[in-house]
C-alpha cells in the first residue's frame, strides 16, 4: 500500500528536505517520496501527508526532533555494499594507499587522514580498513596501518547505529566481499557476521550533516563522497565540492561515485585516472 501525496503536500515536504539535508527533488520524484515515507506515515498513525507536514512544521520550531530524524533517515539511507563498484578500491589498493605509505616512510607525512563522508551502514570505511590491513599483510602498508585515521560520517542515526554495531546479516555479506576477507576479518555464524576489533576500531563514526561547516573535522588526505549527491541541487553541489577542496591537504584526493562528476568547480581539481577509475586531486 502506498499513500498518495498531492502537489501541495509534496511541495511542502520537498522544501523541508532541501532545508534539512540538501536534497532537491522535482515533481518527477513524487513516487520516491511516497514509496519511502508511506510505511513511516502509517506507523505514526497519519492518514495523509498533510498530517505529517503539520507535525514537521512544529518540529522545526523545537518540537518533535525524533520525527525529523525519522524523515531524514527514510529519505537519505541509500543502498551500499562492500567494495562498491570495485574500480575505486583497486585504485586505493594499487595507487593511493601505497603513495600514502611512501609519504609516511619518507617523513613527508606523520599521519594519513581519510574521511568517508556519507558512510551509511559502514561498508565503505570498513572496506578501506580491510585494504589497509591487506597491504600491511603484504609488507606494503605497515606504517599506514599504524598512522592512519579513518573518520566516517552520515546524517542518518539509524544507519550509524548499524555501522557502529559492526554486525551484518547474510544479505549484507552476500554483496561485494570475498570469502577470504569474510573469513579473515569477521566472526561468522549462520546468520550474522561481526567485524573483528582490529578492523572496527580503525573507524571513528559520527553523525554529520554535509550542510554544516567542515571545520569540525580538520584536514584530510583523502575524502570520499560517493553516491551521495545524486539528489542535491547544482548550487549545493558546487558549495559542497568547494568545501571539500578547502578541507583537503595539499595534493589530497577526492572520490565521487562512478556516475558522478564535478560541477562548476573543476578549476579546483586535477582529474586522475587509473584503470576504470576516475578521481580528483586538489590543486594547492
Amino acid at each position: 500500500m502506498t499513500v498518495a501525496i498531492n502537489t501541495n503536500e509534496f511541495s511542502e515536504l520537498r522544501d523541508f528536505l532541501e532545508t534539512q539535508c540538501g536534497i532537491a527533488l522535482d515533481e518527477s520524484k513524487t513516487y520516491l517520496v511516497e514509496s519511502r515515507l508511506t510505511q513511516l506515515l502509517l506507523e505514526l498513525g497519519y492518514a495523509t501527508f498533510s498530517e505529517l507536514n503539520v507535525q514537521l512544521r512544529q518540529a522545526r520550531h523545537g518540537g518533535n526532533k525524533a520525527l525529523v530524524d525519522q524523515i531524514v533517515d527514510a529519505m537519505t539511507t541509500n543502498e551500499t555494499y562492500w567494495f562498491r563498484d570495485g574500480a575505486p578500491y583497486d585504485t586505493l589498493m594499487e595507487t593511493i594507499l601505497p603513495e600514502f605509505e611512501q609519504q609516511l616512510a619518507s617523513g613527508q607525512k606523520k599521519k594519513i587522514r581519510i574521511w568517508s563522508s556519507a558512510c551509511s551502514t559502514g561498508q565503505e570505511p570498513y572496506s578501506i580498513a580491510i585494504l589497509i590491513h591487506e597491504l600491511a599483510r603484504k609488507g606494503k602498508g605497515r606504517r599506514l596501518l599504524e598512522n592512519v585515521e579513518i573518520l566516517a560520517t552520515d546524517i542518518s542515526r539509524q544507519a550509524l547505529m548499524l555501522a557502529k554495531s559492526g554486525r551484518y546479516n547474510r544479505i549484507s555479506m552476500a554483496r561485494g566481499i570475498e570469502d577470504e576477507f569474510k573469513q579473515r576479518y569477521f566472526e561468522n555464524t549462520d546468520t550474522i557476521s561481526t567485524l573483528k576489533p582490529d578492523i572496527k576500531n580503525m573507524v571513528t563514526l559520527k553523525q554529520f550533516n554535509l550542510q554544516d561547516p567542515f571545520t569540525t573535522w580538520g584536514n584530510f588526505d583523502l575524502i570520499l563522497m560517493r553516491n551521495v549527491a545524486i539528489y542535491f541541487s547544482r548550487d549545493f553541489k558546487k558549495s559542497l565540492y568547494t568545501k571539500v577542496a578547502q578541507t583537503l591537504n595539499p595534493g589530497g584526493y577526492f572520490m565521487l561515485g562512478s556516475s558522478e562528476f564535478l560541477m562548476d568547480c573543476q578549476e579546483l581539481y586535477e582529474r586522475q585516472t587509473a584503470g576504470r577509475c576516475s578521481y580528483y586531486r586538489v590543486k594547492k
